[in-house]
């Protein structure tokens, strides 16, 4: 793969090799341009700190992480209230995936009580670190929900942003942000 000079993008060699440059053309405004609009964040991260640093950043793959306020956490904005995430983790797995305790802490400091977590995952967790804040939809990781469901989920964010303009969602599934 090839890495833009710029924004740091990845591209596939041998898929997308001919639809784009080297260098994005118009590198003024980098987080809107990778989607992170709410990312703080306009510069590279800084180097990581530790193995665990190391190690999470290998498994997010190159996929924009938010890195400011002393946290690393493979957690991008889509819109200013709109937050996709990967699954928060505890024990071991937190060593290689967002730690459950630091995404809680970033969540509270930056948006106090105004977030809902809407885990698409089969799989659950500790919803008392998130305040109880916590929706679980899930269905199996790599499939399509029904329509019915998905619809179900987009009104009940669509009310839940709508309830007070200080709301933010944040979604996740389990393997990532896909």
């Amino acid at each position: 793969s090839l890495t833009c000079q710029e924004c740091q993008m990845i591209i596939h060699v041998d898929k997308c090799q001919e639809q784009v440059t080297k260098v994005c053309p118009d590198t003024t405004n980098k987080s809107q341009q990778n989607g992170d609009l709410g990312n703080p964040r306009s510069d590279p991260p800084p180097p990581p700190k530790g193995i665990q640093e190391i190690v999470r950043r290998q498994v997010s793959k190159g996929r924009n992480r938010y890195v400011d306020d002393g946290f690393d956490l493979d957690l991008s904005y889509i819109t200013e209230r709109i937050i996709a995430m990967s699954f928060p983790a505890s024990g071991v797995e937190s060593a290689y995936r967002n730690s459950l305790k630091d995404v809680a802490k970033m969540l509270k400091t930056r948006h106090e009580e105004n977030y809902l977590i809407f885990n698409l995952s089969e799989r659950s967790y500790d919803i008392t670190r998130f305040n109880n804040q916590v929706l679980d939809f899930g269905w199996p990781d790599h499939l399509a929900p029904s329509l019915e469901r998905l619809s179900i989920v987009c009104k009940s964010m669509k009310s839940w942003l709508d309830s007070d303009p200080q709301h933010v969602v944040v979604v996740h599934c389990k393997g990532g942000k896909g």
